[in-house]
């Protein structure tokens, strides 16, 4: 005879580590989206002013 509640929270418990994986590698994810869009940001700034500065000097 199988025991259902052992089974189901077994279950259960895979299941919630699963979403707990799963949450940890979309913030991770996340974060990395982040510093790239920051220093996407940071490169596109620096190539306007640099440009700005060559207009105004050259």
């Amino acid at each position: 005879m199988t025991n259902k509640p052992d089974a189901d929270s077994e279950k259960a418990a895979a299941e919630r580590k699963f979403l707990i994986a799963m949450a940890a590698e979309a913030r991770a994810e996340r974060e990395l989206r982040e510093k790239i869009q920051k220093w996407f940001y940071v490169a596109a700034a620096a190539f306007v002013v640099l440009f700005i500065i060559g207009m105004l000097f050259f």
